[in-house]
């Protein structure tokens, strides 16, 4: 029987060394959103959508486009970051549905969407990106004024949760970078 478990000890393939220009690349020049947590291995940035008040994305600062790009170590570490993150929002928020996707970059740049759904949302129960489904009545207005509310607790819940554990600590090079 072949031992495969090697395979994914090493970025496969590297790609630390994308012809991006760092100069030219969006999320090079720019934070991408509101500053909530960096290390040195990512970012965590609230997206600021209006209607989707704590849409979070979690950056790699590296040039990475896939997460087969990334050790397993890094690969394990962005996904602890994820999971804290939708349970966050699961439980402070309540959330009925936490979306977590990465799709095609145009930036140079592995990135991760989380965000969390309510039934009342404007698109709920289709994706985000959907049309909207309902209007912003009153009752929308007041449901979504509640999340801004908890907007500071929501940031403050995901640094606490990040340093219980000890995310920080886990940042650790894995030879390929």
């Amino acid at each position: 029987m072949t031992d495969h478990n090697h395979l994914h000890d090493t970025c496969s393939p590297c790609n630390h060394n994308l012809a991006t220009d760092t100069e030219t690349c969006e999320f090079c020049q720019a934070l991408g959103g509101t500053f909530i947590y960096r290390d040195s291995k990512l970012r965590v940035i609230n997206a600021n959508d209006p209607d989707f008040p704590m849409y979070t994305r979690v950056i790699w600062e590296d040039h990475s486009k896939e997460m087969t790009d990334l050790c397993i170590a890094d690969r394990q570490y962005l996904m602890d970051i994820i999971y804290l993150i939708e349970g966050v929002q699961r439980n402070l928020l309540k959330a009925v549905k936490v979306n977590m996707a990465q799709f095609g970059n145009v930036v140079p740049h592995l990135h991760w969407h989380v965000i969390p759904r309510f039934s009342w949302d404007l698109r709920y129960p289709n994706s985000f990106w959907s049309d909207d489904m309902r209007e912003r009545d009153d009752e929308y207005l007041v449901k979504l004024a509640g999340l801004y509310k908890l907007l500071p607790d929501y940031h403050a819940a995901l640094l606490d949760a990040f340093i219980k554990h000890s995310i920080g600590d886990k940042a650790v090079e894995c030879g390929c970078h």
